[in-house]
């Protein structure tokens, strides 16, 4: 598929991809283990010698992720905390971590006991504020995760702002409540992206998954991919069949999840609900002039 091909039909059609021995335009399922070979004990698919980390049906839905994300490869995980805590788990003792405040309680509760635990320093602190992101420059951290739009507050970060603060810092942003589709934090200078592929990814409710997305496959990235093969906190092939199928439909739902919030919206502002109305509107405001590039 030519890579200027529109998000839409990039999901629509899976990256064009056509099952070579049926010629069916779905992709087919194989949950084997292991692999053959031939006389001379030689694979005969040499990128397949264990489920663990060789699947076909892995690899078509990380490249459907990768170039939805604009991204040059893509790690998927069993949950979104699997990935969050393989990119937590690179920082070593002595090592400095700012983590945002107010996102998803699970990622804080994580962090902060990962963190006490392996002797590395820890500040939290509101980047939706810009006031506070002009602190990040004095602090020098070795990594910066940020989560925008945040669960649940919907905070806005400044993306760009970020990485101008931290320069030096490897920049890991979870998008999951904006998905690829409202928002590309590679473009804006992320050097991680992650996602909670449970949420609005998968979209159907009967898929635990998630997703890290590089900005470049530096030694960074590597340690990740060995963190995954060797560990084994892989995804299961159905889950992953699944979350294909799912992504064929993700530019369709987020852009009907976007208009049932905006008449939400316009309807609170009638009734007694008006400071919601307030609230979601300069969120939505901030969100569209943080992410216009």
């Amino acid at each position: 598929m030519n890579d200027t091909a529109h998000p839409e039909t990039i999901a629509a059609q899976a990256l064009g991809h056509i099952d070579t021995a049926s010629g069916g335009v779905v992709p087919a399922f194989n949950p084997s283990t292991t692999f053959v070979r031939d006389k001379d004990n030689a694979l005969v698919r040499p990128d397949n010698s264990y489920l663990r980390d060789n699947n076909d049906t892995v690899r078509l839905a990380e490249q459907v992720l990768a170039a939805l994300e604009g991204a040059p490869a893509a790690l998927l995980w069993p949950s979104g905390m699997a990935a969050i805590a393989a990119v937590v788990r690179q920082l070593r003792s002595g090592q400095h971590m700012v983590l945002q405040s107010g996102i998803y309680w699970g990622t804080t509760r994580f962090v902060r006991h990962y963190c006490h635990e392996h002797g590395i320093q820890l500040t939290e602190m509101d980047t939706a504020d810009p006031s506070n992101i002009k602190a990040l420059s004095h602090l020098s951290p070795d990594l910066v995760m940020i989560e925008t739009p945040s669960n649940p507050w919907l905070k806005v970060t400044d993306i760009e702002a970020v990485r101008a603060a931290a320069p030096d810092a490897v920049l890991v942003v979870d998008s999951t409540a904006a998905t690829p589709i409202l928002t590309r934090p590679i473009a804006l200078g992320a050097d991680i992206v992650i996602h909670s592929a449970t949420k609005a990814l998968n979209g159907h409710s009967d898929v635990l998954a998630g997703v890290l997305l590089p900005r470049e496959e530096n030694a960074f990235w590597a340690k990740l991919c060995e963190e995954r093969a060797v560990a084994g906190a892989v995804i299961g092939t159905f889950e992953a069949w699944l979350l294909v199928r799912s992504l064929r439909t993700l530019p369709l739902r987020v852009k009907q999840m976007c208009s049932n919030a905006q008449q939400f919206a316009e309807h609170a502002s009638t009734q007694r609900f008006r400071p919601f109305y307030i609230r979601v509107c300069r969120i939505t405001r901030n969100f569209q002039l943080r992410n216009s590039k």
